[in-house]
């Protein structure tokens, strides 16, 4: 496998935001990450939160399943913030696990200061020794539950310069509709003659707009410009006569149709 090759599936595993929301992201992480360490010294406060969050020293299988229901409840917003930034639902679930994944970590590494305080925050590392591996499970159970409950989140929603598939995947809906109607019946009629021509320019129009787009995106993006405008140059010259002519798919783009229901 090739270094861009892996890169790319990489990154296909997260939500890569603008240098802009990185930056903020940041910054707001680093002032909770002081808060919480400042908090720790005020020793009451994490006993009686931390008795909140652990009222009874869960076991194995009861951290396991509180870590999955945190898990999810940071999933389903990340999801749907990042959803519009993908061409596929596939995609976008992929994005959202490794994101997810990597917010419960971060508020993991906030519990962890939280209860050892600023100079010991380091060891939160530590816990990922064999033998202190329930105690990882209760830190990363507590982080993503905290996650959940606190009013200080991290933002995964994008900026006015993010590019924006949505209304891609809205024609590309159409546009599978009544390919899969050429294909059964091999014709048109006016009304879905005049939907496809829409969709399809559409999609076109779409893809050749502005924005910042995912990194690992970019291939998947320009293959579905280069098949759709292929296809769309068979479909055009064929229907431009008139739509008798259009007698189900050519063998010539049946390839094309076949790589563009891969990303749609």
């Amino acid at each position: 496998m090739s270094g861009g090759k892996l890169l790319r599936g990489s990154l296909s595993f997260f939500y890569i935001p603008s240098g802009k929301d990185f930056v903020a992201n940041l910054s707001v992480y680093c002032f909770l990450l002081v808060l919480a360490g400042v908090l720790h010294y005020f020793t009451d406060v994490p006993d009686k939160i931390a008795a909140f969050l652990n009222p009874r020293a869960p076991s194995t299988s009861q951290s396991l399943l509180l870590l999955a229901i945190g898990f999810g409840l940071n999933f389903i917003p990340i999801f749907f913030a990042i959803d519009n930034y993908f061409l596929n639902v596939k995609q976008t679930l992929r994005a959202a696990v490794g994101t997810t994944a990597c917010v419960c970590l971060l508020y993991a590494l906030l519990w962890r200061t939280f209860t050892s305080g600023l100079p010991q925050w380091s060891t939160f590392v530590s816990l990922f020794h064999a033998s202190t591996w329930p105690n990882v499970l209760r830190v990363a159970m507590s982080g993503s539950l905290i996650s959940v409950v606190t009013s200080f989140k991290l933002a995964f929603s994008g900026n006015l310069e993010a590019f924006d598939f949505k209304d891609i995947r809205r024609y590309g809906v159409v546009w599978k509709e009544l390919v899969r109607r050429l294909e059964t019946r091999n014709s048109l009629d006016a009304a879905e003659h005049e939907k496809m021509k829409k969709a399809t320019t559409g999609i076109l129009e779409q893809l050749r707009g502005g924005g910042r787009m995912q990194k690992s995106l970019l291939r998947s993006a320009a293959s579905l410009n280069d098949h759709m405008a292929a296809y769309w140059k068979w479909y055009d010259g064929v229907t431009k006569p008139g739509l008798n002519n259009l007698v189900g798919l050519a063998e010539e783009v049946r390839n094309n149709v076949a790589e563009i229901r891969k990303v749609l």
